[in-house]
This record gives structure tokens, sequence and C-alpha cells, in this order.
């Protein structure tokens, strides 16, 4: 087990939906709480393989929504 930690931002006064997958698995619903411009932490818990892990992360929402990213950390758990 370990955690995924996105430093976003988001300038939507809404959660914003997305979908994670990692590697081959199954895809987890989540909604990216509104941050008010503000660079703040997104924790997620996920299951890594060893080895290379691809990880995708996708909007659901159609038109001008987005959430800007500045980094991504793998933390074990």
């Amino acid at each position: 087990p370990a955690t995924l930690r996105y430093v976003s931002q988001t300038a939507t006064g809404k959660a914003l939906p997305f979908t994670l997958r990692v590697g081959d698995g199954a895809e987890t619903k989540l909604s990216i709480p509104p941050t008010g411009n503000a660079w703040k932490n997104l924790d997620l818990p996920v299951t890594l393989r060893a080895g290379g892990n691809r990880v995708t992360l996708a909007g659901q929402v159609d038109g001008w929504d987005a959430i800007s990213l500045r980094a991504l950390e793998v933390i074990a758990r």
C-alpha cells in the first residue's frame, strides 16, 4: 500500500469528478475538492506493484473545468 500525494489547485467553486487508475487495476471514482486557487495536497491511497506503475488521473467534466497539478509524490505506508 502507498499514498499518491497530488499537489493541486482549482479555480472552480465546486468539486470536480475524476477517475484514478493504477496499472491495469480498476478505475476509482473520486472528486477533487475546490481549493480557492490555493495549492493543496490531495492524498489518495493506492496499491502499487513492484517495478513501474502507470498512474492515470482522468477528468470527467466536459468543458472548461480543470485542475492544475504541481507535483506528484509517492508515500510508502
